[in-house]
């Protein structure tokens, strides 16, 4: 490639990380421009797979993926009728001194002009996601990488297959660590559970090193969520199937 081309190919890339493949086909005028785009497409394409989602966005594909507002409508609009009693267990866990339901405003980092809010704010309503909810303010923190624990858990939670239950709820066998879990500390004690049971399912490879708090790509992601599918495709449940609270997400 010539320096002309490469110098193409460099501003390419650039476009096709920042606004996407349509725009670097744009640039293709003549044979090494369109080489340079081609190039660049497939760089950006790559590099956008591979990088992190944050957990504004796994909310909103997890919503989508499992239609949550589509089979949950009937609730979600008496919900928006009354929502106080729909968020009330919500409301009592919640720090955030600016919650209020009328607009609804949930967590201090998520308002309505939020291009996620809709999906976080019916996560909410689902008792799918709570947040950070006893830190100070109970945030969402929607730009923040998701871990790949969190990322199991939301999947679980959104297809029906592993609710949440309070570390009181579980029996001493759910609590035991395995060696995908080694090291973990008293906090992350939801860990094990999560693990195990998408490992029993074949979600997840019981021989693999599961890694719980490094953040997942948007690949090994859509990898989970198409695992998940098959797995409530098929009929199977877990041995705790539970729609109930969610705990931090």
């Amino acid at each position: 490639m010539s320096s002309s081309g490469y110098n193409k190919f460099i501003l390419a890339l650039f476009l096709a990380l920042v606004s996407g493949l349509n725009v670097v086909q744009a640039l293709a005028t003549d044979s090494t421009d369109a080489l340079a785009a081609k190039s660049a497409a497939e760089w950006g394409s790559t590099i956008r797979k591979n990088s992190y989602l944050n957990r504004g966005e796994a909310t909103n594909l997890v919503v989508k993926h499992f239609q949550l507002e589509q089979k949950n409508r009937k609730f979600l609009s008496e919900c928006e009728d009354k929502p106080d009693e729909c968020l009330f267990s919500f409301s009592a866990m919640t720090n955030f001194h600016g919650f209020k339901t009328n607009p609804m405003i949930l967590y201090p980092d998520v308002g309505p002009a939020y291009r996620y809010y809709k999906a976080i704010k019916i996560a909410t309503e689902l008792d799918l996601v709570r947040g950070y909810y006893a830190e100070e303010e109970s945030p969402y923190r929607p730009l923040q990488p998701i871990s790949r624990v969190e990322a199991l858990k939301l999947v679980l939670g959104a297809s029906g297959l592993m609710g949440w239950k309070e570390k009181f709820e579980l029996a001493m066998l759910d609590l035991k660590p395995n060696w995908m879990t080694e090291g973990l500390n008293e906090n992350e004690w939801w860990y094990a559970r999560y693990i195990a049971g998408a490992a029993d399912k074949g979600i997840i490879a019981s021989t693999e090193n599961f890694q719980p708090d490094d953040n997942i790509s948007k690949t090994e992601f859509l990898d989970l969520l198409e695992s998940t599918q098959k797995i409530v495709a098929s009929g199977q449940k877990t041995s705790d199937v539970d729609n109930g609270r969610q705990g931090n997400l």
